[in-house]
């Protein structure tokens, strides 16, 4: 009987761990092929930054906070497949 008990709280605990929302990575890719940029590049124009999460629904928004250029500004992301790109970062 405890055995069960035990495994049940252990699935409870995983099945809360899996719904956390969370930004698990994000990186910058390049041009319309969204290249994935490994180091420091020369590309200034057409960067795309890509945010991968866990535990979002499709639809729901993330705001994130980016500095670029020395200008800060807020954008509103839609995720999608737990995951959204923000194109062309440069371009206003």
């Amino acid at each position: 009987m405890q055995d069960n008990a035990t495994e049940n709280n252990t699935n409870f605990q995983q099945t809360k761990q899996i719904q956390e929302k969370q930004i698990l990575e994000m990186y910058y890719s390049y041009g319309e092929n969204k290249q994935k940029l490994d180091s420091i590049s020369k590309h200034t124009d057409d960067i795309n930054l890509h945010i991968i999460t866990q535990g979002y629904e499709n639809g729901e928004t993330i705001v994130i906070r980016l500095e670029f250029y020395n200008q800060i500004r807020n954008t509103e992301c839609i995720i999608h497949n737990n995951q959204a790109t923000i194109t062309n970062l440069s371009k206003d």
